[in-house]
């Protein structure tokens, strides 16, 4: 993926693992995330007044002005939410009718004319101090009513010292009873800069995936429950490390090491294997050992809870009696001191889905 490729993405909000690979090790692009996120923040913080009916602008001059805030042949990203963007229309609706004459509306005194928000159906943006979590215009509609949830919930944990955006991304309900649910839902992260949360390190916007239970409280849905692995994994504790395996998953040990390895219905699935990493080594790249007979598909630096991880997409040539067989595996390799604690799957859709391999290597940590 080129420069052009990526920086199309990121100003379509579309920030996605390969444009995270990109962004690891291109500054211009990087800088190219930064020019739109300051974009996105000018037009959220700025204070607008709501206007008149009579001052309402026509349909080019509007497209003119949002124009100025966005690169030719781009559309606003995802996370560039209708707010900010009626803030940007009632910041062209202010400046065209700057000298004019309004019309005779009385007005309340706190700023908002009474009558507009019916009559032309909308509303003031919300500051930060009021909605900090937000929901992606995009999520699902079905499911409006959790989502809510989710975010009022979300909304007393946030943190501004060490959150810049919080934006739930979906929703998807996993179990259904009368009163009561499960699902998960995604994250899109930005933590402030320089900032450590909860949910992860590093200034780069990532996405991460949690697991919500919700029961019925005077007929709401309400959240009652939280976690980072689905409820129905199982954690394995080892002496440095834990790491939770979905349900029929067998665990085997070496009695000499902490590897694992992880099989079911007969199969090896993939395991943790502990390695030293290359002494004085600074590229985290560079300092992992990869497995022998493997080639490098893809690789980037990723996060994962509050660990950062070095990924990459290998395949693994095996010979066999008849012919050589190639399998692609997903390598995660999590850096603590002078060690690598490598998570790898088969990257085979029919026996480990997608969800799967997000859920167990999101749920891997080191000890402190």
């Amino acid at each position: 993926m080129n420069c052009s490729q990526v920086q199309e993405k990121i100003w379509c909000g579309d920030l996605q693992p390969d444009v995270d690979m990109h962004l690891a090790t291109c500054a211009a692009c990087r800088d190219e995330l930064q020019r739109v996120q300051e974009v996105n923040l000018e037009i959220e913080h700025t204070a607008i007044p709501l206007p008149s009916r009579s001052l309402l602008p026509a349909q080019e001059v509007i497209e003119a002005a949002v124009g100025q805030h966005k690169r030719p042949k781009h559309r606003f990203p995802a996370w560039l939410t209708a707010g900010t963007v009626a803030a940007a229309i009632l910041l062209v609706i202010t400046q065209t009718g700057s000298n004019k004459t309004s019309d005779s509306i009385p007005s309340t005194g706190a700023g908002i004319t009474p009558g507009i928000a019916e009559t032309a159906h909308l509303k003031a943006p919300a500051s930060r101090s009021q909605m900090a979590v937000e929901i992606d215009p995009g999520g699902t509609p079905m499911f409006r009513e959790e989502t809510e949830s989710i975010r009022a919930f979300l909304n007393q944990q946030f943190d501004p010292v060490t959150l810049q955006a919080l934006t739930i991304e979906s929703y998807t309900r996993d179990t259904l009873q009368p009163d009561t649910q499960t699902g998960r839902f995604s994250l899109w992260v930005q933590n402030q800069p320089g900032q450590t949360s909860i949910y992860g390190k590093g200034d780069r916007p990532f996405r991460t995936q949690h697991y919500v239970e919700l029961q019925k409280v005077e007929g709401l849905w309400t959240v009652t429950r939280l976690s980072d692995i689905p409820f129905d994994y199982t954690l394995h504790q080892e002496t440095n490390y834990r790491i939770a395996l979905p349900p029929g998953w067998q665990v085997s040990k070496t009695a000499t090491s902490a590897n694992l390895t992880f099989r079911a219905d007969g199969q090896t699935l993939g395991g943790v294997i502990v390695t030293p990493l290359h002494p004085r080594v600074s590229d985290p790249f560079k300092a992992v050992q990869l497995p022998e007979n493997t080639t490098v598909i893809q690789s980037g630096l990723e996060t994962y809870r509050t660990e950062d991880a070095v990924k990459y997409l290998l395949k693994r040539t095996q010979p066999t009696p008849d012919s050589i067989v190639t399998r692609p595996e997903v390598h995660t390799y999590f850096l603590r001191g002078n060690v690598a604690y490598d998570v790898w799957l088969y990257s085979d859709a029919a026996r480990i889905p997608s969800e799967t391999v997000l859920a167990v290597t999101n749920s891997f940590q080191t000890t402190p």
